[in-house]
């Protein structure tokens, strides 16, 4: 289908070129509570939510301190506090505005919120015996290069714990989310961008690519490759989550 030609499209001409979306996201955040109410996608939410709580009370109950990378409105900071012994909390997002929420919503007094790219080295957040990052790893850059940064992260025998939304089945989901004529306006608008990105070298800024998705496979290879446990890789239709330990 053409929705498909034109993402599959802009895809390979980016190649290895690592998602634009620090401006994007700066200014808004995605709310998981509220994709939970879509009609079409909400047990698929709710089932990798249930999946993602099982994986933190399975691997990560004894641990003490968290960083959470894209903490966003702190949901899962509350979830860490009712599941685990951590007691210092590290949220760290790039947008203000989901930064507002988590302090309004987290009361702890071991929280620390963090408004910074996950790049940034000033930022100087440590390491931790438990590193999380929930629904935003695909924003980051290329998937390798982000799990390996996600490693640096996580103290001697702690533990990583995340999930990515997959390639595999991208354009089912988008069609469920947005419907397909959307769908086709937004891959034309991604492919578009994807010329202008590669012949600008890179240099050219665009929101229209602000993710880079891998299939499961490649996903799970980088998993493997990168931390010296894997404890579990799940796959789902539109998502993996896996749980690591270094």
């Amino acid at each position: 289908m053409l929705a498909e030609l034109l993402a599959n499209s802009g895809v390979r001409i980016l190649g290895t070129l690592p998602p634009n979306g620090k401006k994007f996201w700066e200014e808004r955040f995605w709310d998981r509570a509220e994709a939970e109410q879509d009609p079409h996608l909400a047990k698929h939410y709710l089932e990798e939510k249930n999946n993602l709580l099982g994986l933190i009370e399975r691997y990560a109950a004894d641990s003490t301190r968290l960083i959470e990378f894209c903490c966003g409105s702190g949901e899962f900071l509350e979830f860490v506090l009712k599941l685990t012994s951590v007691r210092e909390l590290v949220g760290v997002d790039v947008s203000q505005h989901a930064l507002k929420r988590a302090a309004a919503a987290v009361q702890h007094e071991g929280l620390r919120l963090v408004q910074g790219d996950f790049w940034d080295d000033s930022l100087d957040l440590g390491t931790a015996d438990f590193v999380l990052c929930v629904d935003a790893l695909q924003h980051l850059g290329n998937t390798a290069e982000v799990l390996e940064r996600m490693r640096s992260f996580v103290a001697p025998g702690g533990v990583f714990l995340g999930n990515v939304w997959t390639f595999d089945h991208f354009h089912e989901l988008e069609r469920l989310r947005y419907g397909p004529t959307q769908h086709l306006v937004r891959s034309a608008k991604f492919f578009g961008s994807a010329v202008l990105i590669r012949a600008s070298g890179g240099r050219l800024r665009s929101d229209s690519y602000r993710t880079k998705l891998a299939r499961t496979t490649e996903l799970e290879k980088h998993i493997r490759r990168i931390f010296p446990t894997v404890h579990e890789v799940n796959h789902f239709r539109y998502h993996t989550s896996f749980a690591c330990q270094c």
